[in-house]
């Protein structure tokens, strides 16, 4: 049995701005079936780094240590890979502190597709389709593939669900060579089994019917995600291996969700003053009052602050705020008579309510005075 060296393809980083350091390790990526099969024909694997995949490709080596062959050839060849969460509490604060909807459609699944094409300079790069350029936030949306089609020309393509219903046909008629990968979107469609069918204008089949699930076949409990990297014939000199800065990664960025900060203040000792103030780091801050309640003698007992914008719920929150007691100061004028340090929200305080027909959610804290 010959000796292997493993030599680095490709890199995928999950991050999120929650954290400080930016790792999310929520997550563990395993491959699908199919997909196990492909990496193991092709001698493929995958290392976690504490939330940084590492695809590695086996090099056959000599007795001193040196690649039997210069130049090793990859087909083109599509990765599939299921997310799901490491443990329960790990899926309940992901989806707490994360920029999903609130009111999230159980019946999805979020969907990453990624292309791996060659530059113009001969360097790998890396270009995005489900992750929106702007934001760089998570798109949700149906699964996307990239078969492998002949080249025969014109092609009939046409996919049928479980139940035989055709939901796709098109006619392929351009030249294979230079064409993008085909991407096949059922972003109308189910969770379930499809059928693609590749015939010429005769109807005749140019390639065996294919199956393929819009979920990881077996064991997809807990199943939140699919990563899906499609790479296409690429050339990996042996000899010279990429060094880790030309390496192709790509970053799965997550945001932070953000809350609007409610303050409910109770007046126990009945400390009077006139007006009050909050502040973010010195600057004051616009905030709603509401449900002001009053005692006996006019002092204010109950009332609840509501900063007017939405601040990102952060690991280390640097947001400071401060909350200013004001009295007047013998004319029309209001001096601060006492300043408290407002709590900073964690994630199990968020109320989800709706206002004006929009969801909004709520960090609720109560100060005690």
């Amino acid at each position: 049995m010959s000796q292997k060296t493993y030599i680095p393809i490709f890199r995928l980083t999950t991050q999120h701005s929650f954290y400080a350091d930016g790792v999310e390790a929520a997550f563990d990526l395993r491959p699908s079936p199919l997909t196990a099969a492909i990496m193991k024909h092709f001698d493929l694997r995958l290392n976690n780094r504490s939330g940084e995949y590492w695809l590695y490709v086996g090099i056959p080596k000599d007795a001193n240590g040196d690649p039997l062959e210069e130049t090793v050839q990859l087909g083109s060849i599509l990765l599939s890979f299921s997310m799901s969460f490491t443990s329960p509490v790990a899926a309940n604060d992901f989806h707490v502190y994360t920029d999903l909807p609130l009111q999230p459609d159980t019946n999805k699944i979020f969907t990453f597709l990624h292309e791996w094409s060659m530059a113009e300079a001969g360097a790998p790069s890396i270009s995005t389709v489900q992750v929106d350029p702007a934001t760089q936030q998570v798109a949700l949306s149906a699964p996307q593939f990239v078969p492998e089609l002949p080249e025969h020309r014109p092609l009939l393509l046409s996919v049928t669900d479980a139940a035989g219903k055709q939901i796709i046909t098109e006619t392929l008629r351009r030249q294979v060579e230079g064409v993008p990968p085909y991407v096949l979107s059922l972003v109308e469609e189910d969770w379930g089994v499809y059928h693609l069918d590749l015939t010429n204008t005769s109807g005749e089949a140019v390639a065996e019917t294919a199956q393929f699930c819009t979920a990881i076949p077996g064991g997809n409990q807990g199943l939140w995600g699919l990563v899906q990297l499609h790479i296409p014939k690429v050339e990996i000199n042996a000899r010279e291996p990429l060094v880790i800065d030309q390496i192709p990664g790509l970053k799965l960025a997550f945001e932070s969700r953000g809350t609007r900060w409610r303050y409910n203040l109770i007046n126990h000792n009945n400390v009077n003053f006139d007006g009050l103030q909050l502040s973010n780091n010195k600057e004051p801050i616009a905030y709603t009052e509401s449900n002001r309640e009053t005692n006996q003698e006019g002092q204010v007992s109950k009332v609840t602050l509501t900063l007017d914008e939405d601040i990102k719920l952060l690991k280390n929150q640097t947001t400071v705020i401060q909350l200013d007691l004001l009295k007047k100061n013998g004319g029309e004028e209001m001096e601060s008579s006492l300043s408290i340090s407002l709590p900073h929200p964690v994630p199990n305080q968020i109320k989800v309510e709706r206002i004006d027909g929009v969801l909004t959610a709520f960090s609720d804290m109560y100060i005690h005075i």
